[in-house]
């Protein structure tokens, strides 16, 4: 009976590791890169540990198809925010089994055989390309947002939606959306102060590149609460807290995770109703 290999455990937990990294790297805005240069990165490093699977030996090459796939499926998950329809999803996955069937059939064969220096050639070319991408892609500048408040707050049923979120992408590919948070403030005529949160409407994931989109700023809040506000002869100004009062005033504070008496009046706006 062969003698259990030390360096096995250490290879499973590299493994482990580096499946959970690419996870990592593929799910979460980890540098701030293009979900298309993700893709792009993604695909050739799958492609490079394929390369790095038939020209090793065993056990390594079993390392290097479990990162390959892993990057192929984070590859995968890049599409999702582009809001492709689902022929297209179909169509890239029946295409990406092929291939991984393809592949496997080859390993199996003579074919599996590559020679030193064409893997050197082909790996260096992968690599270099990979870093050009990644590189690209951390030297991005990120997306602008900007809140344009409407002439007044228009209402319609238990929602108020107080403005646009107008979002600029200056970079030549995507850019993920981060939506900020907006903190709002409601003072009655009869002291009564509500805070609730504003949220950013719309199920886009991310902005094209060049692209300027606006988004609607809505807070829910019950239909009764309008009963008492007058939202004829309206004037905006900035506040920098949020009190109660005998005017019926209405705070929009761009300041998430901070209270709204820390705000800043060059990131809040107020709706005063006279």
């Amino acid at each position: 009976m062969d003698s259990f290999d030390p360096s096995l455990l250490l290879l499973v937990v590299a493994a482990f590791l580096g499946v959970l990294s690419v996870g990592l790297l593929g799910v979460h805005d980890v540098f701030g890169i293009s979900p298309t240069l993700k893709l792009i990165v993604f695909f050739l490093a799958s492609l490079l540990f394929i390369l790095t699977g038939v020209y090793v030996e065993s056990p390594l090459d079993y390392f290097a198809y479990l990162l390959a796939v892993s990057l192929y499926l984070s590859g995968l998950y890049q599409m999702t925010f582009f809001g492709f329809d689902t022929a297209v999803y179909f169509a890239v996955t029946a295409a990406g089994s092929a291939f991984m069937v393809g592949a496997s059939y080859l390993i199996q064969q003579d074919s599996r055989e590559v020679s030193r220096g064409d893997f050197r050639l082909y790996s260096a070319v992968l690599m270099l390309s990979i870093t050009a991408f990644f590189s690209y892609g951390m030297s991005a500048p990120e997306p602008t947002y900007t809140f344009i408040a409407n002439e007044a707050p228009v209402v319609e049923g238990d929602a108020m939606e107080l403005g646009k979120l107008s979002v600029h992408n200056p970079f030549l590919f995507s850019s993920r959306l981060d939506f900020p948070g907006y903190d709002v403030c409601m003072s009655g005529s009869e002291g009564v102060v509500l805070r609730v949160s504003a949220e950013v409407g719309g199920d886009e994931r991310a902005v094209r590149g060049g692209e300027v989109r606006q988004f609607p700023v809505v807070a829910d809040v019950g239909s009764e609460l309008f009963d008492d506000f007058d939202f004829d002869n309206r004037s905006i100004g900035t506040a920098s807290e949020c009190v109660s009062g005998s005017e019926k005033r209405i705070w929009i504070v761009s300041s998430p995770g901070s209270q709204l008496e820390d705000a800043s009046s060059e990131n809040s706006y107020l709706f005063r109703f006279l």
